[in-house]
């Protein structure tokens, strides 16, 4: 989701991963844009796991006095981190006349910053742009650039849905800067399967809707180099002994990664009356198995 910025870890994108600590081996720690803070805030702790082993860790928050300020921050853990050694943190401000994406991160040690203005009509416009397997932003085309959004603004609206299921549908474009891609979004309540995966039956007398985002991998315009190259460039950052004592860990991992040949599904349920922030959990498809996002604790009841 950049999901999760790359999708939900990353940044969501992550969707944002999106997506997606602070910078330098740091706990996760919420902040808005230039330091302004609301008493009006609400933050959610998030674990990735993977058949009970933990491969992330994301720290969602929503400020301002309109939930004007949206961050997510994050890091992989554990085997995925061999492959995708990554932490950084995603932020977007909302205004009369648009709103403001920035993302900054450390990806296998290389520093990573993006800033994009997305105005209330027009393209968007890249102010910033450092990414190690990029040399340029991907330019924004007419044919699908002025009604794109970032992988934070995919997130809000999914988020938004809980009380508005018709945020959930249709196809949206998301832009990051270094790709585009258009991601399917299906509303429905979610089903008991849904709440067990997450642990939530004893709450089943709540209402739980579920946000399902496909990541049409036939849709994806990236910029200078291809998914390919960047997996090749990261399995020549294995050293042979690096391979021997992590031969249970290879680079099938990489098949995780959200952005590939393949589709990519997240289902992300949400809940209204059901904690402080109105996402309750994440289930992810990947070819290795379904990757499980969920807070420490399951289900408070709202204030």
């Amino acid at each position: 989701m950049q999901i999760i910025h790359y999708g939900m870890i990353r940044v969501i994108s992550l969707l944002t991963f999106a997506m997606i600590g602070s910078i330098v081996s740091k706990p996760p720690q919420a902040k808005t844009f230039d330091n302004e803070r609301s008493e009006k805030s609400r933050s959610l702790a998030f674990t990735l796991e993977w058949k009970k082993l933990r491969i992330a860790e994301m720290l969602f928050s929503i400020s301002g006095e309109n939930d004007e300020y949206w961050n997510i921050s994050g890091k992989t853990l554990g085997p995925l981190r061999l492959v995708k050694n990554y932490e950084g943190e995603a932020r977007q401000s909302y205004e009369t006349d648009g709103h403001r994406y920035k993302l900054e991160g450390l990806d296998n040690g290389f520093l990573e910053s993006r800033e994009i203005l997305f105005p209330s009509s027009g393209l968007p416009i890249v102010r910033e742009f450092v990414d190690r397997t990029a040399e340029k932003a991907l330019t924004p085309e007419l044919s699908w650039g002025k009604g794109a959004i970032s992988p934070m603004g995919l997130f809000r609206q999914i988020v938004n849905s809980t009380r508005s299921p018709s945020l959930c549908s249709g196809s949206i474009i998301v832009y990051d800067g270094k790709r585009a891609y258009t991601v399917q979004l299906i509303s429905s309540r979610a089903q008991e399967r849904d709440l067990r995966i997450l642990d939530l039956l004893k709450f089943r007398d709540r209402v739980f809707w579920k946000c399902s985002a496909t990541l049409d991998s036939s849709t994806l315009i990236q910029g200078s180099r291809d998914l390919d190259t960047e997996l090749e460039e990261i399995s020549k950052e294995f050293t042979a002994q690096e391979r021997v004592d992590n031969n249970s860990i290879d680079l099938s991992w990489s098949k995780v990664w959200l952005f590939s040949s393949r589709d990519r599904h997240i289902d992300f349920i949400l809940s209204a009356d059901c904690a402080a922030f109105e996402l309750v959990g994440l289930s992810i498809s990947s070819p290795l198995g379904r990757i499980i996002g969920k807070p420490p604790s399951s289900c408070d009841i709202r204030d």
